[in-house]
């Protein structure tokens, strides 16, 4: 992935975290270790160690800050990945995804097939 700026990394991972929030739970160790780890490794924010930093990012808000379709594209991914990291497809977390999905005008095979 190519650099991204603070601004576009700190959207993605605070929509990372709103997704692992959904139903009103709390970040799990899995969650929190994949927001930390999706810093860390693919948006390379090797300074990043304190969630509670993120702002809350709705879908809107997501939208506003992801001009590059690409970067887009990718942060659906990892949006997606939140809905399964504690080992189970939740239902909750992936009504979360698609609502960001659907803010970006992002359809993809692998949002299809988890929603089958």
């Amino acid at each position: 992935m190519r650099a991204v700026g603070h601004p576009e990394s700190d959207a993605i991972l605070g929509a990372m975290r709103q997704v692992a929030l959904a139903g009103g739970r709390a970040l799990s160790y899995a969650d929190t270790a994949s927001i930390l780890s999706a810093a860390h490794y693919l948006l390379r924010r090797r300074d990043f160690v304190d969630l509670g930093t993120l702002p809350a990012v709705e879908p809107a808000d997501l939208v506003a800050v992801l001009q590059d379709r690409s970067l887009a594209e990718e942060a659906i991914k990892y949006l997606a990945v939140m809905a399964m990291v504690d080992g189970t497809l939740d239902r909750g977390k992936l009504r979360r995804v698609l609502e960001y999905s659907r803010a970006l005008d992002i359809e993809a095979d692998y949002l299809t097939d988890l929603v089958e």
